[in-house]
């Protein structure tokens, strides 16, 4: 695909065999990050896709995304699938710092996906909803957090379907059903959220300061 021949000029070029990432300066770190993101947001709309398991195995060889992009690569892959609960088995839910990104509430979020990296078992929709909720005088950093990373997730999905638009470029069917699988999925969850996680069915301030882009775009 055309999409991914950017990446064939830099992080999945034949050179990349021999890259360590661990000798690399924290600024040479932080744009390898910004690549593997964008790739990874990519490889995720082809989650099923036997293709796109064996470059995220690439990565994960090459780059050891599992453990220096461990909030990127869950984000993308957050689903209640089997082949995301394979990833988190591959995951270190603490990751390793780079120097390129801060080590804090925002990595150590995923620490409640534990259960799934022990057991293998995909990620329930309950489970999730649970993580969601908001309660009144509890810490809920990472409730709020986790709401962030679904909301970035739809927000990433919807600029893909844009940027194909606005370049007149052909939308295959595997790639716009991928896309519309993920759409689908997180804003079902959103949905769900709201009656799961308030007494009153509504939602908090903070959680609205969070979802209200996503109704303007």
């Amino acid at each position: 695909s055309s999409r991914f021949s950017g990446f064939l000029d830099n992080i999945l070029h034949e050179s990349s065999i021999s890259y360590q990432r661990v000798l690399k300066t924290p600024q040479e770190n932080k744009v390898l990050d910004n690549q593997l993101h964008e790739l990874m947001d990519l490889l995720s709309v082809f989650a099923l896709e036997p293709s796109a398991h064996l470059v995220l195995e690439y990565l994960i060889r090459r780059y050891a995304v599992h453990e220096y992009n461990v909030h990127a690569l869950v984000r993308s892959f957050l689903h209640d699938s089997k082949i995301f609960a394979r990833i988190i088995q591959l995951c270190t839910l603490v990751p390793v710092n780079t120097g390129s990104a801060s080590v804090g509430g925002r990595d150590t979020m995923w620490t409640f996906l534990s259960a799934v990296k022990e057991s293998g078992v995909p990620l329930q929709r309950a489970e999730l909803l649970q993580k969601l909720a908001f309660r009144q005088h509890s810490n809920n950093d990472h409730a709020l957090l986790l709401l962030q990373a679904i909301c970035d997730s739809v927000t990433k999905c919807k600029g893909l379907l844009r940027s194909a638009a606005k370049e007149q470029d052909a939308i295959s069917d595997l790639f716009y059903q991928g896309l519309v699988g993920k759409i689908t999925w997180f804003t079902c969850m959103l949905l769900e959220m709201t009656p799961a996680t308030s007494p009153d069915g509504g939602l908090s301030d903070q959680q609205l300061r969070i979802v209200h882009p996503l109704l303007d775009d």
